[in-house]
């Protein structure tokens, strides 16, 4: 079964594709869906296991690419720029690996070309036990606080998180984690890649530093980056207004 998507078509001559993170859905997008919809074709997916999307058993980062790729081909998308948060950006890597021909560019926010760290499967190994274990809902009440910079500021937004969340199958999450779990390093894509990169970058994110980022985008032929000072690892939710305007350059710009 495809993929839920949310799909706005403006009769535009380029069209931007957003890919959630892990425990998200395609409504994180929604800041960026409501500035970026009078100027660009908008397409938003749940990624598989969240959102409306079902679970694939034993699925890998690479075939959340390959299903991406059919609701693109599906809407007759032939080419676009793929923004991806976290978890969404390793399933753009994963796209850009085998679908270059498709993209004029490649946005990387909250994201990483690196493979987990042996502290990270560990981290992520202890994850699955306790959702095995107990409520996702505990895991989720503890995660999302931690992505934010100033949580007190953002209760109204982390509440929301925590509810759509909580709509997702554990075995999804489940999956997702081992998913992630078994990508491969990026770095030789980075460097080889012949369409411009974005990065958006926290200055305090607590998952993927923005020392290890600026280092990513060194490697790349062109890349473009988004300095989030005020963020932690949801710039899309903290840093709205100055995430949306990068984007929109970034595009208009390519």
């Amino acid at each position: 079964m495809m993929l839920k998507y949310q799909y706005l078509p403006a009769d535009k001559s380029k069209t931007i594709v957003f890919l959630h993170g892990f425990c998200e859905n395609s409504s994180l997008f929604t800041h960026q869906v409501e500035y970026l919809k009078q100027s660009f074709n908008l397409l938003c997916i749940d990624l598989p296991g969240f959102g409306q999307s079902n679970t694939i058993k034993d699925v890998t980062i690479s075939q959340m690419a390959d299903e991406v790729k059919i609701v693109i081909d599906y809407l007759k998308i032939e080419n676009c720029y793929l923004f991806g948060h976290s978890m969404g950006g390793y399933v753009s890597l994963a796209f850009a690996k085998k679908y270059a021909n498709v993209l004029k560019g490649i946005g990387l926010i909250h994201s990483t070309a690196a493979k987990d760290s042996f502290e990270r499967l560990a981290k992520r190994k202890q994850l699955i036990g306790f959702i095995q274990k107990n409520s996702p809902s505990l895991f989720y009440k503890t995660f999302f606080p931690d992505l934010f910079f100033e949580k007190e500021n953002n209760k109204t937004v982390i509440k929301e998180l925590i509810a759509n969340a909580e709509k997702s199958n554990p075995n999804g999450v489940i999956e997702a984690i081992k998913a992630m779990m078994m990508r491969e390093e990026n770095f030789a894509l980075l460097q080889n890649l012949n369409i411009p990169v974005f990065f958006g970058i926290g200055k305090h994110d607590t998952i993927i530093t923005d020392k290890d980022m600026f280092e990513q985008a060194a490697l790349c032929k062109t890349a473009e980056i988004c300095y989030l000072q005020n963020s932690n690892h949801m710039g899309m939710l903290e840093e709205t207004e100055k995430l949306n305007k990068a984007i929109e350059n970034f595009v208009n710009r390519f």
